[in-house]
C-alpha cells in the first residue's frame, strides 16, 4: 500500500471518529450491556420542553436522576421518559378543581 493510500485511509478514519464524537451521547450500562442515550442538561431541557434554568433548579425537586461527569450533569433517556410518564399520570389522576387550585396558588406566588 502506498503512502498516499495510507494517508487517505487515515483521513477517513479520523472523519469517522469525529462523527462519533460529535454524534449523540451514549453510554453502555454495565449490568446488561444495553446502550442508552444520554442527554446533556441542554438536551434534557429541550426533550422535556422546559428551559435550561428551570431544569437546573427543579431537577432534584422533580426527582429526575442524573449523574455528573466533571461539571456536566447527564440524564439518561429512560430517566427522562420515566419522569414524563410519572407527571402524565399525576395530571390524569387530578380532578379539574385540584388543577384550578394549583394554578391559582402558582399565580399567587
Amino acid at each position: 500500500m502506498s503512502l498516499e493510500q495510507q494517508i487517505q485511509e487515515l483521513n477517513i478514519s479520523i472523519r469517522e471518529l469525529i462523527e462519533v464524537l460529535q454524534g449523540p451521547n451514549i453510554i453502555k450500562q454495565a449490568n446488561n450491556g444495553q446502550v442508552q442515550k444520554v442527554f446533556t442538561m441542554e438536551e434534557a431541557a429541550e426533550y422535556l420542553g422546559v428551559g435550561y434554568s428551570t431544569l437546573s433548579i427543579k431537577k432534584e425537586e422533580w426527582g429526575i436522576p442524573y449523574f455528573e461527569n466533571g461539571t456536566r450533569k447527564l440524564f439518561t433517556k429512560d430517566a427522562l421518559d420515566e419522569f414524563l410518564h410519572r407527571k402524565e399520570k399525576e395530571v390524569l389522576e387530578e380532578d379539574e378543581y385540584t388543577r384550578y387550585l394549583k394554578k391559582q396558588l402558582r399565580r399567587a406566588k
